[in-house]
């Protein structure tokens, strides 16, 4: 039970570091070239960088996935995960709490595994929803200041 937990545990803090890292060079973006000198997101450019916001964090959990995906197929010796698409089907299905139950891990030992990445998913998930509202409401809210005059 240690070592799921240890390995949980460390792929946790990676995939955070992953998530913190490119939401910061998200925001750097879009600061750069999609927020005036005011401080306001730019109008013409309002829905370019919530599609670019959009894209990008799904690209995070893309890579997120993947590196769940690849500590499944090096640890868990466990027959529905023999190629790396199914690690990453594996992946997928936990880390979004899908949890079709088609692929589950055999070795006891490893199930831990799944839930600490469901858990990572969740967490995750709702850091990337905060992140999109706060590009949304920022461009809301100067877009009812310049309404309303």
């Amino acid at each position: 039970m240690t070592l799921p937990l240890i390995t949980g545990a460390a792929l946790v803090v990676l995939t955070v570091l992953m998530h913190g890292y490119g939401s910061m060079i998200l925001l750097r973006l879009l600061l750069t070239h999609y927020v005036g000198k005011d401080g306001k997101l730019l109008p013409s450019r309002a829905q370019l960088a919530i599609i670019l916001t959009a894209l990008g964090l799904l690209l995070l959990h893309w890579f997120q996935i993947l590196l769940w995906a690849f500590a499944y197929q090096l640890l868990t010796p466990v027959a529905p995960i023999g190629t790396l698409e199914q690690a990453i089907y594996f992946s997928v299905v936990t880390f979004t709490t899908l949890g079709y139950g088609d692929i589950t891990l055999g070795a006891e030992q490893w199930r831990l595994l799944s839930g600490i990445e469901a858990l990572n998913g969740v967490l995750l998930l709702g850091w990337s929803t905060a992140l999109l509202y706060a590009v949304v409401h920022r461009y809301w809210e100067h877009a009812y200041q310049v309404r309303k005059g």
